[in-house]
């Protein structure tokens, strides 16, 4: 979807084809994690980020089974990727803290994280086209959106005060929701709808049920 909302902004005629009645992919079931190492939303949460470093954990952790010229790629153009998403989709995002990179001990990894995750968003901004989103594996009770950042503490139960404190927060949250009658999405849900509004804002056709068998 990213693809075809920068063929929009381009001028460029676009279309999404997806061969299931639902869009979103795995997508809209992952927990929405974004590593992009340097963009404007760790910039501006106080992460720190040298290229030299964020060079060297990729190489360790995808070694020879990703070319070098993805791998720059990734760290050429990830950054300029979320801003273009930022102001393209009604989708923003939040640093994940504490979320340590997967190897944290290796050179170059970071103990903080540079993971960031979509801000949960109301998903009545996709109108009809919200019955079409991808389920998430584990669908959470109507009302009820939990990001990366609550799930670290909620893992813990009540052995940390983090954790109750997160409970009650989400609680709160969850009852907000329902007060005012919005359909609250995270994670992988919230990313994939705001990625689809963004092309309906830009006019770009998703023919669902579509499988393609030539080009």
């Amino acid at each position: 979807m990213t693809a075809a909302l920068t063929a929009a902004r381009n001028g460029l005629r676009a279309v999404v084809l997806e061969k299931t009645g639902y869009f979103g992919g795995s997508t809209a079931r992952s927990g929405g994690g974004i590593w992009a190492p340097g963009n404007e939303v760790l910039r501006k949460a106080g992460v720190r980020d040298a290229p030299d470093q964020a060079s060297a954990y990729l190489a360790h952790v995808a070694g020879d089974s990703v070319p070098g010229g993805l791998q720059q790629a990734l760290l050429d153009h990830g950054a300029d990727m979320i801003a273009f998403v930022r102001a393209s989709a009604p989708v923003e995002f939040t640093w994940v803290p504490g979320y340590a990179d997967y190897y944290p001990e290796a050179p170059g990894g970071k103990p903080q994280g540079r993971s960031i995750e979509p801000v949960p968003m109301d998903g009545r901004v996709l109108g009809a086209e919200l019955a079409h989103l991808n389920p998430p594996y584990l669908p959470a009770p109507k009302g009820v959106a939990i990001t990366q950042a609550d799930y670290r503490w909620l893992s813990l139960g009540t052995r940390h005060p983090r954790a109750i404190l997160t409970a009650a927060r989400v609680t709160a949250r969850t009852a907000r929701t329902r007060l005012l009658g919005r359909h609250t999405l995270s994670m992988g849900q919230a990313l994939a709808a705001g990625l689809r509004a963004g092309l309906a804002a830009q006019q770009v056709p998703v023919w669902l049920d579509t499988p393609m068998t030539g080009l």
